[in-house]
């Protein structure tokens, strides 16, 4: 989280910290994705362990979403369960 905030983009959850508001509006949308870009996101990190934190029906959006990220090659790093998806790729 240091790297991001360093190198000025924004980060949208915190340790342990609950969704920002625009975040959890732009998860709503028809294109999530591309709506998180808009907002300055470059990477989006999509974890398959969770935690009280989580949302409903994170895990299955989290599932597909990997899936659509993985035939479309927008994972640009997969490692311990986290894959690292590219929401400039993914917004085009």
């Amino acid at each position: 989280m240091l790297a991001q905030a360093c190198h000025g983009r924004p980060i949208a959850e915190g340790i342990n910290q609950p969704y920002p508001h625009r975040v959890r509006q732009a998860l709503g949308q028809s294109a999530p994705l591309a709506a998180l870009h808009t907002l300055g996101f470059r990477y989006l990190l999509v974890h398959e362990t969770t935690t009280p934190m989580t949302p409903p029906g994170a895990v299955q959006f989290a599932h597909r979403l990997r899936e659509r990220a993985r035939r479309n090659q927008w994972i640009v790093a997969e490692r311990d369960g986290v894959a690292v998806i590219d929401l400039k790729e993914a917004a085009r």
